[in-house]
């Protein structure tokens, strides 16, 4: 079901708009004329949408374009993780040159001090 039929269940249960009867054939009842027949609960149609609606989902999770999409992210957010990693990698670097420089400097202050 799309999500038109669903927003058209969702109106009509709610009682802002009134079932359009156009014609359909006798031997298909469509979900819009079930609420009308009240033949079914609007429970039980809400939860045949989200048995659809959790169908679907898992067959955009098995198909290719999915798949691809995922694997694309993935590799977006690897980078992502890379560049972070690679960037407090070369700080750490710099601070600890920094400290090795302040150390020798303060080391070579200490002998011209001390004599």
């Amino acid at each position: 079901m799309s999500n038109k039929i669903i927003k058209q269940q969702l109106n009509l249960l709610s009682g802002e708009q009134k079932a359009s009867k156009k014609w359909v054939p006798k031997s298909h009842i469509s979900p819009l004329q079930r609420i009308e027949k009240k033949t079914e609960t609007p429970e039980d149609i809400l939860e045949q949408n989200l048995k659809h609606y959790r169908e679907t989902l898992a067959f955009h999770e098995k198909s290719n374009v999915h798949q691809k999409k995922i694997q694309l992210v993935k590799n977006h957010l690897n980078k992502d993780k890379r560049v972070i990693k690679e960037t407090k990698k070369i700080n750490e670097q710099v601070v600890k040159k920094k400290f090795k420089e302040r150390k020798f400097r303060d080391a070579q202050n200490k002998k011209l001090y001390t004599k």
